[in-house]
């Protein structure tokens, strides 16, 4: 976990023992980093939502601060902690369409323990190793359409659309199978 990100959790930690209201919006990754204290948040009353879209980490404590992490790719952009009610609330207002397709954080961690089920992690084997979904199919003793559809909900708990993004987003999660890919049949 970052400094920056660790101040700002014990930042909402102090801002909700005053009774502040406060959602939290994190990608998966920043939620692998600090799952327990996010748990505590959550179960006391704070409003924590998983995004895997836009690879930003946000944290805001709706009228007290922001803090937003920009993406590992913006060059030379910093971090920044925003006290400022104006800028905060202006910041909230940006951030609501993400925060409404955003994944409440019980829903997410309900989606990784399914994907490191056995059965998942056979998907997920099957697409690292490019099988098709006849022979993935085969090798998972089950119908091409049980297999697809399959697939087809392991791509809404990653929250992703395309089937290349299985193996990246899955490891930002944490549940990439270790075994190599199957061979093919």
């Amino acid at each position: 976990m970052t400094t920056l990100l660790a101040g700002g959790l014990r930042a909402l930690e102090t801002a909700r023992a005053r009774g502040v209201p406060a959602r939290v919006l994190l990608t998966p990754r920043a939620v692998r980093a600090s799952r327990a204290r996010l748990l505590a948040l959550a179960a006391g009353g704070c409003e924590i939502r998983v995004d895997a879209g836009q690879p930003r980490e946000i944290l805001l404590v709706d009228g007290e601060l922001a803090l937003i992490v920009p993406p590992r790719a913006a060059n030379g952009q910093r971090p920044a902690l925003v006290r400022d009610p104006a800028m905060v609330a202006v910041t909230c207002q940006l951030l609501r369409g993400a925060w409404q397709a955003a994944r409440p954080l019980s829903d997410f961690h309900g989606a990784v323990a399914r994907l490191r089920t056995e059965p998942a992690q056979n998907v997920l084997r099957c697409l690292r190793g490019g099988l098709t979904d006849e022979a993935a199919a085969r090798r998972m003793a089950v119908s091409p359409r049980t297999y697809r559809r399959t697939v087809a909900q392991i791509m809404r708990d990653l929250g992703i659309t395309s089937r290349f993004q299985a193996g990246a987003r899955a490891a930002e999660l944490g549940v990439l199978p270790t075994a190599g890919p199957p061979n093919a049949s």
